[in-house]
């Protein structure tokens, strides 16, 4: 699955009429070129995009939860909606969606950490770790919040997944034998963490 291939036009258009969204890009120019690689006279519009893939693989990669961790895609589906309680007063379309995606991808990047340890390979295709970090710098203060919910939300990750693939064992940890793609690199932008 390549999160670029596939545009939501509902999403595009939320995020591409968020001024708010390119006003938050602007004042973290300076911390995101630390953590990713900017073209700085493309940073804003890049962003930009990278934000926009960032909401559609967030939409992507919700249905195949639905076989593989059943539990886990009902939390995040009935918790979303509650999401929206705790929105900034005048938040846009493009906050709204970003919200949304961080809250998603923050959740599976917890519980595919803990599938990871135990089983010894992800539970989803790509690496969230870096693209979040992104996500939360652009989110600031909103985050925390956010952040806080989900620590609410998931006090035993291993409870949401019942998908364990095959011939795997509990008590074996074994180490992920292939890379993993990080989601950061395959939205456009590669990471300055590593």
């Amino acid at each position: 699955m390549t999160p670029m291939a596939v545009t939501s036009p509902r999403v595009q258009n939320d995020l591409q009429q968020g001024s708010d969204l390119e006003a938050r890009i602007t004042a973290s120019l300076n911390s995101l070129s630390r953590i990713v690689h900017l073209a700085s006279e493309a940073a804003v519009s890049q962003l930009c995009q990278y934000t926009l893939a960032y909401c559609v693989y967030q939409r992507l990669v919700l249905p195949p939860l639905k076989n593989s961790a059943p539990r886990l895609h009902r939390r995040i589906e009935n918790t979303l909606p509650l999401l929206e309680l705790s929105i900034p007063a005048g938040a846009s379309g493009s906050l709204i969606a970003l919200r949304q995606a961080y809250f998603t991808l923050r959740i599976l990047e917890t519980c595919n950490d803990a599938f990871i340890s135990r089983y010894g390979q992800p539970l989803i295709d790509h690496d969230p770790a870096t693209a979040n970090i992104v996500i939360q710098t652009l989110l600031g203060d909103d985050a925390i919040r956010i952040d806080e919910q989900i620590e609410a939300l998931i006090h035993n990750p291993d409870a949401l997944i019942n998908h364990y693939p095959s011939g795997a064992s509990a008590t074996t940890v074994t180490r992920i034998c292939q890379p993993w793609p990080c989601l950061s690199a395959s939205l456009g932008l590669s990471s300055q963490l590593l």
